[in-house]
């Protein structure tokens, strides 16, 4: 072995001597030191920021103007009279315009105001932000009989003179949105940057947070703007490492040694590495000093970015040392590397470009009324299966506001960026009478997102049409069995009256140019609230719906935070409040909806995690972003079991059968797991055609199972059996079949230096729910494949070192 070391002793003698190495080394502790005063401060979340914190700010006048007349609110009364004057008169003001506006929904809430009108509402919470800093804010008075939350009772309890100013205004804040609930709740904590001593900015976060958003980003920018330098001028330093062995002399002296000419070979080759790995080693130790001293994020997955660049730089010199060996030339073995390099680059990049759009036209969300399957695309669009002529055709497309020119810009929109996590888009649902109803909006038309178009069918394969617009803010909606339940973002709950829907169908069936596929053009007021916004619909939402409770909403903080029973038609809603995780479920009496019972859920952290909720049967099954899952008996709300089935991978799709006895998931890696709750020990991923490239799953009124897989793909079982029951695929066109069959499998093939980053961020130990469970992986942006670059590199790798070292071997030099 002694010769061997004796040779990488030489190289690494050899990159010392070398100037460049030690520019490469100054450039990096330059770096570092650049990035070190850089550092955060936690503290507590005080400060108030519009929009941020008030969403809607009619909403938060209309509280301050009412309130402060009336004797049950003393803690709002003192607040306006520390109002100024003139800020007093505005909101007057404001308040009355838009009291001549129509609500946002039948229970009162007010529209949100046009984008034009938010600078009236910066000074007011300049106001209120004094307000929280005063010293004398709180009077125990004010709050006598009021329930407080926890972390509000102990710092009274620690005595207002006691508490430092952080505590204070923590204190402030805390009362200020209790006695507003326009406000939203406090976040736990605030991180502000600095730079030295000064001060950057201040956002309401926590450091676990901080820590999972640096993991993500820092190693794609690393890769990206420091290491693409690093490694071109490492393959320039080291393109001379094989050519010199050919030297006269140096071949023979070399061979003289008891070395074989493979080994000989490989010991050159890994002389070549040194380079890379000194600089390496001091770049990341220092960046993970750095994260841990002044971030306060030890993140272990900084320190495997070292073998894992050199691995990188090691697929380029392998290019390198197989044309120097060729060739015997360092500038050969730097032009073809370089040409190596554009190949995976426009490789990846084509690939990227094709993908973008194959995702886009990607089915998740499938439903099945009575044979036929309906789903909906990535850009939002209804597609229903048409069996004569084998092929997905179009039910119904999001009206548009725009003109031809803007929708031209959506088509070729969705080639460059992936729309399926739009978060403004309602899944298909079918009630007890086979009607189907579905939410679409236009995905460039802004001032509508969270205003979706309300589409309707009276049967699967009848055609679609709109009928007005859902409530505002609505995050999910369930088919009942006489109609349809809509649950917004505050947790308010509306029913569809289904006499407005049949009048409206009447009066459109009635008119000549009715077109059921060109809906009226809208005369609601919603209209005239969005001046930009003229969508064609046929009535406003207001007119459509009717509020059905509750009397003390639960927040929904997002679409699968909501679950409906068709069984019982009970509504389950997970809340995050004074740090404790819980299920609220809500019953139907008469046309009402009540809260009925509640319980507290250990998902294993206290953190703020969002979860998904699916509600069937006497089942309650709760998936926490931190990988944890938990079922409850819906009766009793006990804990009956306990899953983890993956932990590096976000949940993406939820989804339950009528009958209450099986719930699927798939997660961002594309698996499905299957829960059969007669059998609920455990999770099992099912053998269903697929898995790895699963988008969504459903299941139809007869608890079959459908899956939606590949790209066009969805597959009907039975779910006892997991046999095929029919699969509806179309043929694709020559871009698909292009796609799947000739730059996929290349991209998979060659080696993708450029996605070694994905690698590194899933290696975070952030992302590593069985070390730290307080991170929510839910809206993290992860490769369903992370290690690919990882395998095909290693691969195209070591064929490239055998090739070179059979070469050498049995060439006579």
């Amino acid at each position: 072995m002694r010769p061997y070391f004796a040779i990488i002793l030489d190289s690494f003698r050899a990159a010392l001597a070398s100037r460049v190495l030690y520019a490469l080394l100054a450039f990096i502790v330059l770096l570092l030191l650049a990035i070190a005063p850089f550092h955060v401060v936690e503290g507590l979340d005080w400060k108030l920021q519009l929009m941020s914190h008030v969403p809607n700010p009619p909403r938060l006048v209309s509280q301050l103007v009412e309130r402060s007349e009336s004797d049950d609110h003393p803690a709002v009364k003192r607040i306006w009279q520390r109002l100024t004057q003139p800020t007093r008169d505005k909101l007057i003001e404001i308040n009355a315009q838009n009291g001549e506006r129509p609500s946002g929904n039948e229970g009162g809430r007010r529209n949100r105001p046009r984008r034009g009108d938010l600078n009236q509402y910066f000074g007011l919470i300049n106001e209120l932000n004094e307000i929280i800093m005063s010293d004398d804010f709180y009077e125990a008075d004010d709050w006598e009989g009021k329930v407080l939350n926890q972390e509000a009772k102990d710092l009274i309890a620690a005595g207002t003179d006691s508490l430092d100013t952080e505590r204070r205004r923590r204190l402030n804040r805390l009362l200020v949105g209790k006695a507003l609930p326009a406000i939203e709740n406090a976040a736990p904590t605030s991180m502000t940057w600095f730079y030295g001593w000064q001060e950057i900015f201040t956002y309401s976060s926590t450091r676990e947070r901080l820590g999972a958003l640096l993991s993500e980003n820092i190693t794609w920018l690393l890769d990206k703007f420091v290491l693409s330098i690093a490694l071109a001028v490492g393959i320039v330093v080291t393109a001379n490492v094989i050519p010199e062995t050919f030297d006269p002399g140096s071949l023979n002296l070399l061979l003289s040694k008891p070395i074989s000419r493979s080994g000989l070979y490989l010991t050159k080759f890994v002389g070549g590495c040194v380079l890379i790995a000194i600089c390496s080693v001091l770049l990341f130790v220092g960046l993970w000093l750095w994260m841990g001293i002044a971030v306060g994020v030890w993140d272990a997955a900084l320190l495997w970015s070292i073998p894992i660049y050199i691995l990188v730089f090691a697929i380029y010199f392998s290019i390198s040392a197989f044309v120097g060996l060729t060739f015997r030339s360092p500038i050969m073995s730097v032009v073809m590397t370089v040409l190596f390099w554009a190949i995976c680059f426009s490789l990846g990049s084509g690939y990227y470009f094709l993908n973008v759009r194959m995702e886009n036209t990607r089915l998740y969300r499938p439903v099945a009324v009575d044979d036929v399957v309906i789903a909906q695309d990535g850009v939002g669009n209804l597609v229903r299966w048409d069996s004569g002529s084998q092929a997905w055709e179009t039910a119904a497309k999001p009206a548009s506001s725009m003109g031809q020119d803007q929708e031209v810009g959506l088509a070729i929109a969705v080639w460059f960026g992936k729309f399926k996590d739009e978060p403004f888009m309602l899944a298909p649902v079918v009630d007890g009478q086979g009607h189907v109803y579905a939410g679409l909006n236009f995905l460039l038309d802004i001032p509508l997102r969270s205003h979706q178009g309300f589409y309707f069918a009276e049967s699967a394969d009848q055609p679609f049409r709109q009928y007005g617009r859902f409530p505002r803010e609505a995050v999910n909606c369930f088919g009942t069995s006489d109609g349809l339940l809509v649950v917004d973002r505050v947790g308010d709950f509306h029913l569809l009256d289904p006499k407005k829907l049949d009048e409206i169908e009447g009066q459109a069936d009635e008119s000549p140019e009715a077109n059921p596929e060109e809906p009226v053009e809208d005369k609601s007021d919603d209209a005239e609230d969005d001046e930009d916004a003229t969508t064609p619909v046929a009535t406003s939402a207001e007119s459509l719906f009717v509020k059905a409770g509750p009397s003390f909403p639960v927040r929904a903080s997002g679409t699968y935070s909501v679950a409906f029973n068709m069984l019982t038609e009970e509504v389950a809603i997970h809340e995050f409040r004074e740090s404790a995780h819980r299920i609220y479920v809500f019953k139907k009496e008469g046309d009402q909806y009540t809260q009925d019972r509640s319980v507290q859920i250990d998902i294993g952290s206290e953190k703020r995690i969002r979860c998904y909720v699916a509600f069937q049967g006497n089942t309650i099954l709760v998936v926490a972003g931190n990988g944890n899952v938990v079922s409850l008996d819906a009766t009793t709300l006990k804990e009956r079991n306990a899953y983890q089935p993956e932990t590096r991978f976000p949940i993406e799709t939820i989804a339950a059968s009528p009958d209450g006895r099986w719930f699927g998931l798939v997660y961002a890696n594309q698996y499905f797991w299957l829960l059969d709750t007669e059998s609920d020990d455990r999770m099992t991923r099912p053998d269903v055609t697929g898995q790895g490239a699963i988008s969504s799953v459903g299941f139809d009124q007869d608890s079959r199972l459908l899956v939606a897989d590949r790209q066009d793909r969805i597959t009907v079982y039975d779910s006892d059996s997991l046999s095929i029951v029919e699969t509806h695929v179309a043929s694709g066109g020559l871009f698909e079949t292009v796609f799947r069959y000739g730059i996929r499998p290349m991209y998979y093939a060659f080696p993708k230096p450029s996605e070694f980053y994905k690698v590194v961020a899933h290696m975070s130990s952030t992302r590593d729910t069985s070390r730290n469970e307080d991170v929510d992986l839910i809206g993290t942006q992860v490769s369903a494949d992370p290690f690919s670059p990882l395998y095909s590199g290693v691969g195209f790798m070591l064929f490239m070192l055998f090739v070179s070292c059979t070469i050498f071997h049995f060439k006579d030099y």
